[in-house]
């Protein structure tokens, strides 16, 4: 049941993040072109509202240079120069093109270039770690069965340590993908590029596997202590 919960909410949030955080579909094309903005006007990148517009308007632009270099690539035309200026030939114009529907400087749209939501980013984590904690309560648990701390407290650690280490580098992959595969919902494509460097499960694997290491030791003390309860 509480696995069942976790994944619905899980779930939910996901959705919610394909739902409230995707980069627009409409107006898609591989030959490079800027789709035209009913209502385009001056933005100013000091304001929330201008500012979380014109990182989607960039993103957009990102998402259709890759379209663009792809079919480029597919192309015998396309083969006569490197993918990547293909792509950024493609990706300079249509800036510029932003720059100036919405009377932005270019050097201030650059400021919008790789630049991520946070609110995104956790709507992502959050859900994974979720599931990631549920799960680990429910190896601790079985552990505690195999190897009662009151039987060998000495067993019951080595086993914990190793089953954290193991299930850490489990999380750490799972969870990367799981952060590839909510970026790909999001941006409407199965060709994130470079843009996957930049997911924060890329930057800070480190970080994440030592995270995902305390999470197991944390669902163990709960084992443990509801172990102990029960046993008094």
């Amino acid at each position: 049941m509480k696995v069942a919960s976790a994944s619905l909410a899980a779930l939910g949030l996901v959705i919610s993040l394909i739902f409230t955080g995707c980069v627009r579909r409409e107006g898609r094309n591989s030959q490079c072109i800027w789709p035209e903005e009913p209502g385009a006007r001056t933005l100013d990148p000091s304001r929330g509202g201008d500012a979380r517009h014109i990182r989607e308007d960039v993103e957009l632009a990102e998402e259709l240079a890759v379209e663009y270099m792809d079919a480029q690539r597919r192309s015998q035309s396309g083969r006569q120069r490197p993918p990547s200026e293909v792509m950024n030939t493609c990706r300079n114009s249509l800036l510029k093109q932003i720059s100036t529907s919405h009377n932005v400087p270019p050097g201030e749209m650059l400021q919008f270039f790789g630049r991520r939501s946070l609110v995104t980013d956790l709507t992502v984590i959050v859900p994974f770690l979720l599931l990631y904690g549920v799960l680990a309560m429910l190896l601790a648990g079985r552990l505690g069965r195999r190897y009662p701390p009151e039987d060998s407290m000495t067993a019951a650690i080595a086993m914990t340590l190793l089953c954290s280490l193991a299930f850490g580098v489990g999380g750490l992959l799972l969870g990367e993908e799981w952060s590839l595969t909510a970026e790909g919902l999001r941006l409407g494509t199965g060709h994130l590029s470079y843009r996957a460097d930049r997911l924060p499960w890329a930057h800070h694997r480190i970080g994440f596997f030592v995270l995902c290491v305390a999470l197991f030791w944390l669902a163990a003390a709960v084992r443990f202590g509801v172990r102990q309860r029960r046993s008094v």
